[in-house]
């Protein structure tokens, strides 16, 4: 498989709880105007619906406090919690379930390695303005899955013989997926020095892998930047198309993958491609001319005329195959070239196609074959002209 490629990325959210000290009360916990609640607290960088994926060795960091000028002389500890169950997150009584973070340096950080390291830690030294940093990191050990910290905030306010504590409560829901690459689905594309070949009209399907080689493409959605010319890429993998004229026929493109379930997850990886293009062919009708198939072609013959249609290639070195796709009498037929070849509208011959009872415009479409795959197609546009008949009338000028 090709390398692992991933962008470390970093997602910062700040929110500021404004507090308000409530006068008078007495010793112990208070709601005030504290933001959530333990069984229900105020969630960051996501909802309680929707995690945020945190690749492994990736880092995201979010931002909580309170206004320090909204108190007069406040203390304040950070008790911290996390757990796999959302019931146990949810729940007052930090059950069995629940794994206390062990704070360290009087509250004003916290730590713990589960494969995740969370730390909390003061924005300044001073910390005057009551911001704290939570850093969620996962390392190169981390055991996948998801994750539900909790966060307790405890300002306490005391005034004279006045003392007041109130909590703020705040989570963090997080998934830690394994780093994934993004490929062409049995293809090595992340070498510059052997680039995959893109055949034109070719079906190519990218998908993502994780670290241990597992295809998961049903579960993204891709994209990608700079591929040539004439190639596109749809969100279920599929990679196809042919080059333009003026498309670069080698070159690098990005493959991105999204996670369905949630957008922040985001895989990429390195294309590097070699177009596979050559020349279009020519061709002529009855000797008359000859047509680059790049270009749509036009010609009138009479419907009782045998037509004889001959392919040469621009480039010797290709050697294709021909068809001509003829629709008539709401049927549509395929005839093959014999040596570059074809004769249509030969009396007598039950195999081909007959003209001589059709006027007007029909249209043919030549294609060309490499290695069984069709790598170009020409439209002919003929106009049939039916025979001139005699009307037998002997026109008069009558002089007055």
């Amino acid at each position: 498989m090709g390398r692992k490629i991933v962008s470390a990325f970093a997602i910062t959210l700040l929110l500021l709880s404004v507090a308000i000290c409530v006068q008078g009360a007495s010793d112990g916990e208070g709601s005030g105007s504290a933001v959530g609640t333990p069984s229900n607290p105020q969630m960051l960088l996501s909802d309680l619906d929707h995690y945020r994926v945190l690749h492994e060795d990736g880092q995201m960091t979010a931002y909580f406090g309170i206004n320090k000028s909204s108190f007069v002389n406040p203390s304040m500890a950070i008790m911290s919690w996390v757990c796999s169950d959302i019931d146990d997150f949810k729940g007052a009584d930090h059950g069995a379930g629940v794994k206390y973070i062990e704070p360290v340096s009087g509250h004003s950080s916290c730590s713990y390695d589960t494969g995740v390291s969370a730390s909390v830690s003061k924005v300044s030294e001073s910390n005057d303005g009551g911001l704290y940093a939570l850093t969620l990191t996962a390392l190169s050990n981390a055991d996948y899955g998801s994750y539900y910290y909790k966060f307790k905030l405890l300002v306490t306010e005391k005034i004279v013989s006045k003392e007041k504590t109130q909590a703020f409560y705040y989570g963090v829901y997080l998934r830690v997926v394994d780093r994934a690459y993004v490929n062409v689905e049995g293809q090595d594309v992340t070498s510059a020095d052997s680039p995959m070949v893109i055949k034109p009209d070719a079906e190519y399907h990218i998908a993502a892998y994780d670290g241990a080689g597992n295809c998961l493409r049903g579960d993204y959605a891709y994209y990608a930047e700079g591929l040539p010319d004439g190639f596109n890429l749809k969100v279920n993998g599929v990679l196809e198309g042919k080059a333009s004229a003026d498309a670069d026929l080698t070159g690098m493109a990005t493959l991105y993958a999204v996670s369905k379930n949630d957008a922040t997850e985001v895989h990429f990886g390195k294309f590097y491609y070699s177009v596979y293009y050559v020349d279009p062919f020519e061709y002529c009708v009855n000797g008359a001319g000859w047509i680059d198939a790049s270009v749509d072609g036009y010609v009138a013959v009479s419907n009782s005329d045998v037509m004889k249609i001959e392919i040469r290639e621009q480039s010797p070195s290709v050697q294709g195959s021909y068809t001509v796709t003829l629709a008539m009498s709401g049927e549509t037929e395929m005839y093959e070239f014999d040596d570059g070849v074809i004769w249509l509208n030969v009396p007598d011959d039950p195999d081909m196609p007959s003209f001589k009872d059709y006027t007007g415009v029909i249209q043919l479409h030549i294609v060309r074959a490499i290695d069984y795959v069709p790598d170009f197609e020409s439209t002919l546009h003929v106009m049939l002209v039916g025979p001139v008949v005699h009307s037998g009338l002997n026109p008069v000028v009558l002089s007055s």
